[in-house]
């Protein structure tokens, strides 16, 4: 029997040092601050030392005599690891690694010593970029969906709504991976006869398919629509989901209109407002009254909600004449008042200048022949009376005589 409770023990000793050198595995995001586990048996003269085991024995953070001891840190984790120095009395030795980076990855020993002895305890640490965005356009060769700042490698996969046999769909782009490490895909499929007949879906995954993001494609059958006569277009949104809808004309921005469900905020650019309408129950944009034919083009319907992108295209045309189309070439009262009185000024200070003297020249010459022209044309208004009356009555001009002669002189030479 003690033979047997002998083993026992042993086999449980076994056990509980084969625990103790178990690795603690830890995920950490790419860029952000992570914590690695260490626990110890608390006593006074503590000595920490961080390594990594990749190959050979990096130091990552060293702590001895009661203070950070640094001279023989690896220059990778300079200024990004740190102890918690209040929590080391009571037996705590984890670390706190700050920006980690894909070469953080690894296995990490973490050494202790007091008075009470030794210990040895491992992390394995895991560095991951989740996917958080996918966007999706359509090209001239297909439907295109992207994705960046992903670690590990991404899975794509394709579909169609309605479903189409497997393989129709042919990708054949490779994720790549940027100077952190970190992937991207570009995948692009092309689009299969009619082009409003298939909405298509691109998903986005970790390698064991956890974390999906989809992404889908639609596009619209065209609309026609008359000048003066409001219209919708259709855009479906989820529900009850919280989304952001955002509707754009051609590509160009800022858009059209912008509405968010979860704050029921709605933003309309100035170049919209008075022309449209988000109807908030059905997702649709009502055009309403359009005044011509440049509100022909592509419409496009983004709504952003959960993990989820959806794109609808729609091609608009409108037929029929121009609100403003006709004769009228008159300028608007507020460019042509300002430009009447600009001139007006111009040529008051043009006079001013000749009378005064300030200007001589040509300028002033072709004012003078203006004003000559003006007298031969129409006769000088500041003409003497006996000329307004065809030379009858007081005075002539002929003789130098004066306008005031004797009264004796209009009664024929009679009374002297």
């Amino acid at each position: 029997m003690a033979e047997t409770g002998a083993a026992v023990t042993t086999v449980l000793l076994w056990i509980l040092t084969l625990t103790e050198c178990q690795d603690t595995p830890i995920t950490c995001l790419f860029s952000e601050a992570c914590v690695l586990p260490c626990s110890f048996r608390r006593s006074g003269e503590e000595v920490i030392h961080w390594q990594t085991l990749a190959g050979q024995v990096i130091t990552v953070h060293s702590y001895y005599y009661g203070n950070d001891q640094l001279k023989h840190q690896n220059g990778t984790y300079k200024g990004r690891t740190s102890l918690f120095k209040d929590l080391i009395s009571h037996g705590n030795a984890s670390l706190l690694l700050r920006n980690t980076s894909i070469q953080d990855q690894g296995r990490y020993k973490c050494y202790t010593s007091t008075t009470l002895g030794n210990q040895e305890s491992f992390v394995s640490l895991r560095v991951e970029a989740p996917i958080k965005s996918v966007s999706m356009e359509r090209t001239s060769e297909g439907v295109t969906c992207m994705s960046q700042g992903i670690y590990p490698s991404p899975r794509v996969s394709w579909s169609t709504d309605p479903p189409t046999p497997s393989g129709t769909l042919q990708d054949s782009s490779q994720p790549t991976a940027d100077a952190q490490g970190l992937f991207s895909v570009n995948s692009t499929v092309r689009m299969l006869g009619n082009l409003s007949d298939h909405a298509y879906v691109c998903s986005v995954s970790k390698e064991d398919g956890t974390g999906e993001w989809r992404a889908s494609f639609r596009q619209q059958e065209d609309i026609h629509g008359e000048v003066g006569q409001t219209l919708a277009i259709p855009c479906p949104v989820p529900k009850p989901s919280l989304f952001t809808q955002t509707w754009t004309f051609m590509g160009q921005t800022p858009p059209i209109l912008t509405h968010n469900s979860a704050t029921s905020h709605q933003d309309i650019s100035d170049l919209w407002k008075n022309r449209v309408q988000d109807l908030l129950e059905t997702g649709s944009l009502l055009i309403q009254d359009p005044e011509g034919q440049n509100l022909t083009g592509t419409y496009t319907c983004k709504v952003s909600a959960d993990r989820t992108l959806q794109l609808v295209q729609t091609y608009v045309s409108f037929t029929g004449a121009d609100k403003h189309s006709g004769s009228d070439t008159r300028l608007p009262a507020a460019v042509a008042v300002p430009v009447v009185i600009i001139a007006l000024l111009m040529i008051v200070l043009l006079i001013v200048a000749c009378k005064k003297g300030w200007l001589r020249g040509s300028k002033c010459q072709n004012g003078q022949n203006d004003e000559n022209r003006h007298r031969e044309a129409g006769g000088d208004e500041r003409m003497p009376l006996s000329s307004m009356n065809g030379g009858r009555g007081v005075g002539t001009e002929t003789g130098g005589q004066n306008d005031e002669q004797p009264v004796n002189s209009n009664n024929g030479g009679v009374g002297t």
